[in-house]
């Protein structure tokens, strides 16, 4: 798991200096979710276009992680930013 982690921080860093900051990035494990971890993802630019921008993250993704870490993924979401300042006030 390790290894994930470490690319996924490679991965936003490459991320941020091209497309901006995210809002919230987490690498959950659910207690009911097995060996599956969820990726959740908020920025305002995946808000703008959020179709080109889900490919964008998911390509990088892709060009990142090996086969198994990419099933080891069971979810990605991407959330507003909206929703998260209503749940978590900043």
């Amino acid at each position: 798991m390790k290894q994930i982690v470490d690319k996924l921080v490679a991965l936003e860093h490459d991320i941020v200096s091209e497309k901006g900051e995210f809002s919230l990035l987490a690498l959950l494990l659910r207690e009911d979710a097995g060996d599956k971890w969820d990726l959740l993802a908020s920025a305002p630019w995946l808000e703008e276009n959020q179709k080109a921008s889900l490919d964008y993250l998911v390509n990088h993704l892709q060009s990142r992680l090996e086969t198994q870490e990419l099933l080891s993924l069971s979810l990605s979401l991407s959330l507003e930013s909206s929703y998260l300042k209503k749940a978590i006030p900043f």
